[in-house]
């Protein structure tokens, strides 16, 4: 490491860029090299805080020079693998956004995130297709997929794109759409990070200024009667409905409601893009059928949206792991109601989530983007805190549990954004069906045959 230290003329790099170069000497390494997600922890050689294009094409022409290998940061919600020992390029002074009310059309930098774009959309009375918090990065998240709020109604975010600007392994900037490299449009709209740095994107807004959204707390002693009802609800409700049911243990701190400090429970949420008075009567029908804990349903502003999931905002240890399941038989809720609660001592997994899909998600041109799971009718998330080694072995277990005994009814396929850490890269091959990921092996000996954007996905090269 020593050696590589000396060989490297940051100098010059400084001198062709506006942003930062910082080394491990610099004041402001550690806060640069952080992720939201504090469970991964990196050691760059260097790291380039770009404030423009230009910089983010400097960096990637000096890392390939130079022997590095390169990791882009955002936020860090989806941080892989460690950058240790190569190029981290931080883009999150990268966020202007531009809105085209007319053709109702967003302009999106790379590091903005959907906050940036939310607050400007709304303005002029569109939505953006956003996922569950406003803090994540926009087009991280859509290069994922993006199953946000809206999926049902008009479908995820990678499906909604228009465009992308990409600088390649060489350090070149492309513009990348269905009629220019159209083969990589594909392989970006599901795999992007592995291919380049996209420096921006262009996407399709909404019609959506006001929604019917929140969520319903029921105690943990009536969760197996709360998810039958689920199942039932959800069997014939429309495309205007997107909806999850969780089961969540809440850790004894003072950021969680004191009524729910130290206790479990099951929540079924929702985000209603119809008319409001319908959306009132559905949740009506549920608080008729059984009084819960808390009723948090109400119309709000889009622009509110967090609050319908009400993620947190700070840094924390945590990880994830997903998995598409076909069916919410009574033997899944049996498994989920077995492993997901805590039994007789505290539990790592802080929520376990499942994702209806369907409706506008499964009617979207497949043959389009490399995402493969549009026809998943149901996504499991498995969110847990690790701040020690201990609770995430504890966690793993649990995981590994649920996703055994599910084996049955599952596809055994994953969900990109919820993955975290070794899971994410470990798993890529999961996310996409075989013909998907044979492809994105091709482009990626095509557009980065030296594997220079390793850290993110694990697509190798033939």
């Amino acid at each position: 490491m020593k050696m590589k230290k000396e060989a490297l003329n940051l100098e010059k790099l400084k001198s062709k860029i506006s942003g930062n170069v910082l080394t491990a000497a610099s004041e402001e390494y550690d806060s640069a090299r952080t992720s939201w997600l504090l469970s991964v922890d990196q050691w760059p050689e260097v790291i380039v805080v770009a404030e423009n294009t230009l910089d983010i094409i400097e960096a990637v022409r000096f890392a390939k020079a130079n022997g590095l290998k390169v990791a882009v940061k955002n936020t860090g919600h989806g941080v892989a693998l460690p950058a240790n020992d190569n190029m981290l390029i931080v883009v999150g002074s990268m966020r202007r956004v531009y809105i085209d009310p007319i053709n109702q059309t967003a302009h999106i930098e790379a590091g903005a995130k959907w906050i940036d774009v939310l607050e400007k959309a709304q303005m002029e009375g569109m939505a953006p297709l956003m996922g569950s918090s406003s803090d994540v990065g926009a087009i991280g998240y859509t290069m994922g997929g993006g199953m946000g709020w809206l999926a049902r109604k008009y479908g995820l975010s990678v499906d909604n794109v228009i465009s992308y600007d990409m600088v390649t392994a060489d350090g070149e900037l492309i513009h990348v759409n269905k009629h220019e490299n159209n083969d990589l449009f594909w392989g970006l709209s599901g795999c992007g990070a592995a291919f380049g740095v996209i420096t921006a994107m262009e996407i399709n807004l909404f019609p959506v200024k006001t929604v019917y959204a929140g969520s319903l707390m029921y105690p943990r002693e009536v969760a197996s009667e709360v998810f039958v009802r689920y199942r039932e609800w959800i069997a014939g409700i429309e495309d205007d409905w997107t909806t999850t049911i969780s089961i969540e243990n809440y850790p004894p701190l003072p950021i969680v409601p004191e009524f729910l400090q130290g206790k479990s429970a099951v929540v079924v949420r929702g985000c209603y893009a119809g008319p409001v008075e319908k959306g009132e009567e559905i949740i009506k029908s549920w608080l008729d059928w059984m009084e819960p804990m808390a009723n948090l349903f109400g119309a709000i502003p889009f622009k509110d949206a967090d609050t319908i999931s009400d993620d947190p905002k700070d840094p924390i240890p945590a990880t994830a792991r997903s998995l598409i399941i076909n069916e919410l038989s009574d033997d899944v809720v049996s498994i989920m109601l077995k492993r997901a609660f805590p039994q007789n001592e505290p539990t790592p997994l802080f929520a376990a989530e499942i994702h209806h899909g369907g409706g506008a998600m499964a009617r979207a041109d497949k043959d389009a983007v490399a995402y493969s799971q549009h026809d998943a009718p149901f996504i499991l998330n498995m969110v847990g805190l690790v701040p020690t080694p201990e609770m995430n072995l504890a966690y793993t277990e649990i995981a590994n549990g649920i996703k055994n005994e599910m084996e049955p009814y599952s596809t055994g396929n994953v969900y990109m954004n919820f993955l975290a850490g070794d899971e994410k890269w470990n798993q890529t091959k999961d996310a996409f069906t075989p013909e998907a990921f044979n492809r994105l092996i091709t482009l990626k000996n095509k557009y980065d045959p030296e594997n220079l954007f390793c850290f993110s996905l694990n697509v190798p090269l033939e």
